[in-house]
């Protein structure tokens, strides 16, 4: 079982996640939000950490569904170049940090999910 390749793309969808939060929060979005949002998201990846196949599929449908949100959200306010800027680009890193979390080899044998 190789834990690499899966700790690397767990370690780079987690900063980007957290730096997108630090970004909102500089922006001025409600702090609150965004600490229940980066609580949750701590939590189930450590669960994923201890091997827990569960917290694979609910990171999955939450980055699915987050990818979704933010490039509509993107598309919506295409005058607003800064949201454009932000939201297209984390929306599609979300579909792949989605597809990353149902497809990855290497996370199905860590979490015993085939």
């Amino acid at each position: 079982m190789r834990k690499r390749p899966a700790l690397q793309g767990m370690a780079w969808i987690f900063g980007i996640t957290a730096g997108v939060e630090l970004l909102t929060v500089a922006m001025g979005g409600n702090i609150s939000k965004i600490l229940f949002r980066f609580l949750v998201l701590t939590i189930l990846f450590a669960f994923l950490l201890k091997g827990y196949g569960f917290a694979r599929y609910v990171l999955g449908v939450l980055y699915f569904a987050g990818g979704l949100y933010a490039l509509f959200a993107g598309l919506s306010n295409a005058s607003n170049s800064i949201v454009l800027l932000v939201a297209i680009p984390f929306g599609l890193g979300s579909l792949a940090a989605a597809w990353f979390f149902f497809r990855s080899r290497a996370l199905r044998a860590w979490t015993g999910s085939a």
